[in-house]
């Protein structure tokens, strides 16, 4: 099945292939920025810095090699399109307590 078949099927409360995976499409599945570098470091995956979408939680923006490398069926809306108006978010670089 494919990500968005999935999800329907689960939706209508029919059996899926697969139980849907979410990671960070929403505030309610985010994961926390510090977890997200930590997470992104104990995968070998290459540093760079963490984008936070959500400052009140601290919520990490996804990259796509961490939503493929665990087959991530439901993404934010946010990612495929294109905004009408200039990006509202300024992003601005910061570390945190501990360095990283």
């Amino acid at each position: 099945m494919k990500p968005r078949e999935r999800l329907i099927v689960t939706l209508r409360h029919e059996e899926p292939d697969r139980v849907p995976i979410d990671l960070g499409s929403t505030g309610c599945t985010g994961i926390h920025a510090k977890a997200y570098y930590d997470l992104r470091r104990y995968l070998g995956l290459a540093e760079k810095p963490v984008r936070v979408m959500d400052i009140g939680q601290q919520l990490a923006e996804v990259d796509k090699d961490v939503l493929e490398l665990f087959h991530v069926d439901v993404i934010n809306i946010n990612r495929v399109l294109e905004p009408m108006a200039p990006y509202p978010y300024i992003f601005k670089f910061i570390s945190v307590v501990d360095g990283s």
